[in-house]
């Protein structure tokens, strides 16, 4: 065991007495800040009214972050910290707080929202990570089952879990990108053109990016590279993909 993972089974067991403590919003917000800006939480005016020892636990926690290079440590001295009072838990399983969080873990380790997301253990961390996985699922499998559920489902989806359409996922083809946006991963899929063109028409009226890149490759970029199950290509796609484009 490593003085990183050592310190962090210790804040752990610390913070599981620490709970209990309460603060005012301001601070657990001032902190959140201090965190996905990569700022010293004592800089802010509002630390000072925590009592010490809560101040330097927290400041051991971000002693771990600014050393570590793990994403396994980084994630669950996070989760740490989300657990130190019921305000931070309240702050860190806030939805948009907790893509910010995740988005900040995935650019600091150059993985993707998918692994960053893995690495955190509070509910809506979790939450998001079912969320977007089922998405990106049913964009792959996509033609595997009956097409008109397939995008009922999509579009249900879409409609009430609050996606998020720049989430990046581990590419399931060994070649680059490295990591998917939801319309990579409709051009990626191994089904026919006209339901991968039902998909992306779909992700796009639900605010997609079709200009986003991934490792400098967008998903137009990406089409106009793949060939679909039986080998043939899909110019239809690349021409959907392309008219996105310059309506924006």
């Amino acid at each position: 065991m490593n003085k990183n993972t050592l310190l962090i089974v210790i804040l752990l067991l610390i913070t599981g007495n620490m709970s209990m403590y309460g603060m005012q919003p301001q601070v657990a917000n001032s902190i959140g800040e201090a965190l996905i800006t990569d700022q010293n939480p004592a800089e802010f005016p509002q630390f000072a009214q925590l009592p010490k020892e809560i101040q330097n636990e927290i400041l051991s926690m971000f002693t771990v972050l600014s050393v570590t290079n793990s994403l396994a440590d980084a994630g669950q001295t996070i989760s740490a910290l989300a657990g130190v009072t019921k305000e931070l838990d309240k702050k860190f399983n806030e939805p948009k707080f907790c893509l910010q969080l995740i988005k900040y873990l995935a650019a600091k380790f150059d993985c993707s929202d998918e692994d960053a997301a893995k690495a955190l253990s509070f509910r809506e961390a979790k939450n998001r990570l079912a969320n977007q996985m089922q998405l990106a699922e049913l964009i792959y499998d996509f033609g595997d089952i009956n097409t008109v559920d397939s995008v009922d489902q999509i579009s249900n989806l879409l409609q009430t879990s609050n996606l998020d359409m720049t989430f990046t996922v581990n590419n399931e083809r060994d070649e680059s990108p490295r990591f998917c946006t939801p319309l990579h991963v409709a051009v990626s899929s191994n089904h026919t053109c006209a339901d991968v063109i039902q998909i992306i028409s779909l992700l796009l009226k639900n605010g997609a990016n079709p200009r986003l890149s991934s490792d400098g490759i967008t998903p137009l970029t990406y089409a106009t590279s793949m060939k679909w199950v039986w080998g043939t290509k899909c110019p239809e796609t690349v021409k959907v993909l392309a008219r996105a484009l310059k309506k924006r």
